[in-house]
């Protein structure tokens, strides 16, 4: 189980939610967060025009905002992923790696069942994390196969 290397970005209060719920200590905070700055700004621009100095609104191109202590720290994935997993394996969790899954099934009875295909017998859980995406089998499964209607494509830097 790993992250990506690049740096997550999220705020102190949902930091501290996790905290609030058990699933993050104070210390994993501590150890996790890299870079801490006062906030973000965000453009929008309405008209594509370049070069321009000042800000696209001064120059009538766009709007602009800046957002105070939202996605403002950075935090290392590998350090937080580490800290977690332990934690769940000290409590007698179980982690599957590189077993594919094809399927999920929810029941009341069972709660859920993870089909690994025909050569390993299922898995029943209460609780099921997909962090694998829009390209994850429980996704397409959700959209019975179909593409989907669009992407929401995130791009950043550092």
């Amino acid at each position: 189980i790993q992250g990506r290397e690049q740096e997550w970005n999220i705020s102190m209060n949902e930091m501290l939610e996790l905290v609030e719920l058990g699933v993050l200590t104070e210390q994993d905070i501590e150890d996790a967060v890299t870079t801490e700055f006062p906030g973000c700004r965000s453009g929008f621009k309405n008209k594509e025009v370049s070069p321009t100095t000042g800000s696209y609104f001064e120059n009538g191109i766009g709007y602009e905002t800046v957002t105070p202590d939202v996605l403002n720290l950075g935090v290392a994935p590998a350090i937080l992923i580490e800290n977690v997993k332990q934690r769940f394996l000290d409590m007698g969790g179980v982690i599957k790696e590189k077993s594919p899954l094809t399927g999920v099934v929810v029941s009341e009875r069972v709660g859920s069942a993870l089909d690994l295909g025909e050569e390993a017998e299922p898995i029943t859980s209460r609780l099921v994390l997909d962090c694998m995406g829009n390209a994850s089998p429980i996704s397409r499964q959700q959209r019975y196969g179909m593409k989907p209607d669009g992407v929401c494509c995130v791009v950043g830097s550092c």
